[in-house]
């Protein structure tokens, strides 16, 4: 969805100026492929041609550019950013990145602030607290002038069940919450509306075993 939102921000507002930044040189290459087959499996009336496409960024016809950025997962000097005055961008796997304290000052410095298509996306698995990451989440959880916090569960992934007809399901499924889940349950409800499902729970015990 997000890789979805990169194609549509870039194609619709003309000489934008982004950066996609991902934690691994794979996950850049694996993100570069997407984008590529997503623009061509676009109606012809919709897509914005390609004008450059290489490892270092995507051209569009309309002038808007996409660089792709490595943070890395080790310590580094905080480079990211260097250089670049950016109105787009989505920064994926955040708490993977190796210096997040020094690139994440350094990137911030670089992003427009009056841009009228200014538009930035930070995204990633949870690392747990007393992180940066955490801290991105509290700071955006408490702004709702300029930032909106979205977070989903694992619970909604349609493939993190098991059908209750499956030898997995008989397995993990007693039909009884230990007071752990329980408290998870309620807390989920509260927060999220969802009701998990015994198929879910039996996925859980599995992967969690």
């Amino acid at each position: 969805i997000s890789l979805a939102l990169d194609v549509f921000w870039a194609s619709v507002h003309d000489k934008l100026q982004g950066a996609l930044i991902t934690d691994t040189d794979a996950n850049r290459d694996k993100f570069r492929i997407l984008l590529e087959q997503y623009i061509e499996s676009l109606p012809r009336g919709l897509r914005v041609g390609i004008k450059q496409h290489n490892r270092n960024n995507l051209v569009l016809m309309n002038g808007s550019v996409i660089d792709y950025l490595v943070a890395g997962t080790r310590g580094k000097k905080g480079a990211l950013g260097t250089s670049r005055a950016l109105n787009f961008v989505h920064a994926t796997e955040v708490a993977n990145w190796g210096s997040t304290d020094a690139d994440m000052a350094n990137l911030q410095a670089s992003l427009a602030e009056k841009h009228p298509h200014r538009l930035y996306l930070w995204e990633s698995t949870a690392r747990g607290y007393s992180n940066q990451w955490f801290d991105m989440c509290e700071s955006a959880k408490a702004d709702n002038s300029v930032q909106k916090l979205f977070f989903l569960g694992w619970f909604l992934k349609e493939d993190y069940s098991f059908a209750e007809d499956s030898p997995e399901f008989k397995k993990w499924w007693d039909g009884v919450l230990s007071p752990e889940e329980q408290e998870a349950e309620i807390q989920v409800l509260e927060e999220s509306h969802w009701q998990i499902t015994p198929g879910q729970w039996a996925w859980h015990r599995y992967n969690r075993t």
